[in-house]
């Protein structure tokens, strides 16, 4: 069993390595943080983009799934969920999840990205269109909010 300040350090560590896309060294402090808690929404979420990215998606999905049930907020969870599915080609399922995550994030730029590439891979070009245009959109936005800023 972990004490809080170890878990707490496990969690940085966790969150360094998917910073840095150490994946072996997320999944092994995921895996520690899951020892003790094994209801974190965030070492399941950490460990299911950890499996995915290293080649397991099946394993990944199943923990991305469960951090979604703990989490349902959880829009990185969603958008992870939703490569593996557009990767498979499973390109409905992709989309319901890419549009679950953007009810938790409605601005970010790269699931409206990968939502318009869903879109124009199933054959829906007019909403492709419409969802890279929005993406662009919130590029542009965060570009002009990069200058004002500097």
């Amino acid at each position: 069993m972990m004490a809080s300040d170890e878990i707490k350090k496990a969690e940085q560590s966790m969150s360094a390595a998917l910073a840095n896309r150490a994946w072996s060294s997320a999944e092994k402090h995921a895996r520690s943080v899951l020892k003790t808690d094994p209801l974190s929404a965030y070492a399941l979420f950490s460990l299911g983009l950890s499996l995915a990215a290293q080649g397991d998606e099946e394993s990944g999905e199943g923990y991305l799934e469960k951090a979604i049930e703990i989490d349902p907020t959880n829009f990185d969870a969603y958008y992870n969920l939703a490569n593996i599915y557009l990767k498979r080609n499973d390109y409905g399922m992709a989309i319901t999840l890419y549009a679950k995550a953007l009810i938790q994030s409605e601005d970010n730029h790269p699931i409206l990205y990968q939502l318009a590439k869903a879109y124009e891979s199933s054959g829906e070009n007019e909403k492709a269109i419409e969802f890279y245009g929005k993406a662009m959109q919130q590029v542009q936005i965060r570009a002009a909010t990069f200058i004002i800023r500097a």
